[in-house]
């Protein structure tokens, strides 16, 4: 069984993420964190394997996520900005083509 930690600065996309990953046979969620504040302690106290981090937690922070992969935990980081603020995507000439705008 993996062990999730959900940190996300959004309380209805931590709880839909939280319903998602409970559906799954394979994944648990030990516990959820709010801010950027304690992230780190808390992955460790709930010996999560997979902490989910908000991108915003990542921007203010950027020495967390090497942090805690340097812990021996993964990191997956949530993005959840639109196309239009995709900057990648923008600078590649990327908008409007098959399977890559949002409409």
């Amino acid at each position: 069984m993996t062990r999730v930690l959900i940190a996300l600065a959004e309380p209805i996309m931590e709880a839909g993420l939280e319903r998602i990953i409970d559906d799954s046979d394979d994944l648990t969620v030990v516990g959820s964190h709010p801010n950027l504040e304690g992230i780190r302690d808390r992955a460790l106290e709930t010996c999560a394997d997979v902490v989910i981090v908000d991108v915003h937690f990542r921007r203010q922070d950027p020495a967390l996520v090497p942090d805690l992969a340097a812990a021996g935990t993964r990191v997956l980081v949530l993005v959840d900005h639109s196309v239009d603020e995709c900057a990648l995507r923008a600078a590649l000439g990327l908008e409007g083509r098959a399977g890559l705008s949002e409409e």
